[in-house]
């Protein structure tokens, strides 16, 4: 009833042949009532307890979320005011969080007629938070705060439209528009898909049906295996500004209206990190670190059983948004008002040791300018450098060979696994 992931690289173009067997059917049927039954029931909960996650409680450990630290007191310092007022507004941060699970009862999707993602979208729900982390971050700047009082700004309205689960350009984001755009690379409605297929689904989906969002989305992965390499002269062109993007145009976004800066980039590398299910070891500190940098979208990955979106972590535990559960479509035909957006936000957080992720996970970085690009180079080239030789991903000159190269040659602890090369293991389901 809980799907595992598959990241096959390898996916025919054109996708898989239309239509699903009867039995698929019935079991996507039954993953809905299931998701919906276990909501209500509070059995998630259960589950949870049983795979050692738990919700965030204190801050005994610094907090990093999405860039963002919220510290205690130091010790032997107590203030007790600090710390309560460091409990709001890591709260607050949560409570603006936006967080997409599984619809029902959405327009018919593709061949298979399906109108609930439950049971095959969740990597695909994990996809949309983190694209619409960026495109919030893009439109409102990262210390924008949700008010219970207040309505959202009309910029955000725009952008949770945009995620409305609706066929057609108005809505370039939403699952239907994700399985069109995806479709060459073997997406297809009632089938699951791994992080590298969620990035060029993404890609197509901001870049082509999604062009005026503000945003440029570039994905840097290695085909052949070994440490994704960005090359230093590719940085201009990555954050060239289209015509269409410029302040004040007839086809200006939302973000473009809210800020001098417009063509901001999201940055998504896929990688496989390990295998059998586990992350390499040598790789943990290094994912640890990037979820605390400004410029941090968080991890699009999950346990062996499921996609999860990391957002943050503390000590060794990572923070994540959980798509598994199921709720009502939000659009104009829907039993509920298109005009309540309070579905879309999160409530809580839980954690879950990073030991326990899936090794096939894919990193997001957003950058406003190219200052904060050069910011995220210069900080990948320095965990480069403290990598002995397994870097998550390379900054070099086109003139000159990666770092990593040399190192892992002299290297004598051999490397488990290459990032950004699938592991050719089939993710099935439990």
């Amino acid at each position: 009833m809980c799907e595992v992931l598959t990241e096959t690289e390898g996916l025919k173009e054109g996708g898989r042949e239309e239509g699903l067997p009867y039995l698929k059917r019935l079991r996507l049927n039954f993953s809905t009532t299931y998701y919906s039954m276990a909501h209500r029931l509070g059995l998630k909960r259960l589950q949870e307890l049983f795979q050692g996650a738990n919700t965030l409680q204190d801050l005994t450990l610094a907090v990093h979320l999405l860039g963002r630290e919220y510290a205690r007191s130091a010790e032997g310092s107590s203030n007790p005011e600090h710390d309560l007022k460091v409990t709001q507004l890591l709260q607050q941060d949560i409570a603006s969080r936006l967080l997409m699970t599984y619809r029902k009862d959405f327009p018919a999707i593709g061949e298979p007629g399906l109108t609930s993602d439950a049971g095959w979208g969740c990597t695909l729900r994990s996809g949309q938070m983190l694209l619409a982390q960026a495109l919030l971050r893009h439109a409102l700047r990262r210390k924008w705060r949700r008010r219970d009082e207040a309505p959202p700004p009309e910029a955000l309205q725009r952008l949770l439209r945009w995620f409305w689960d609706l066929p057609g350009s108005q809505h370039p984001f939403s699952v239907h528009s994700l399985c069109a755009a995806g479709r060459l690379h073997g997406v297809q409605p009632g089938e699951w898909l791994g992080p590298w297929v969620l990035c060029r689904t993404l890609q197509a989906a901001v870049n082509t049906g999604g062009q005026h969002c503000g945003l440029f989305l570039h994905v840097l992965a290695s085909p052949g295996g070994g440490a994704p390499v960005l090359y230093t002269s590719q940085l201009d062109s990555l954050m060239a500004p289209t015509s269409s993007d410029a302040p004040g145009s007839a086809t200006s976004s939302p973000a473009s209206a809210t800020s001098p800066h417009t063509g901001g980039l999201v940055l998504l590398v896929p990688l496989t990190l390990g295998v059998h299910g586990k992350v390499n070891p040598r790789y943990i500190p290094q994912l640890l670190e990037v979820l605390k940098w400004p410029q941090s979208l968080g991890i699009v990955g999950g346990r062996p059983s499921s996609s999860l979106y990391f957002v943050g972590c503390q000590g060794e535990q990572v923070l994540y948004l959980d798509p598994h559960d199921v709720q009502e479509a939000v659009h104009e035909e829907s039993q509920q008002s298109s005009t309540d957006f309070s579905s879309y936000w999160c409530s809580r957080i839980r954690l879950m040791p990073i030991q326990s992720i899936d090794p096939s996970l894919a990193i997001g970085f957003y950058c406003r300018h190219q200052g904060k690009l050069e910011d995220l180079c210069h900080r990948l080239k320095d965990l480069e450098a403290r990598a002995e030789g397994a870097p998550l991903l390379s900054i070099s000159d086109a003139a000159t060979s990666p770092a990593w190269e040399e190192q892992a040659a002299s290297s004598e602890q051999p490397v488990a696994s290459q990032p950004g090369q699938p592991s050719g293991e089939e993710w099935e389901m439990l």
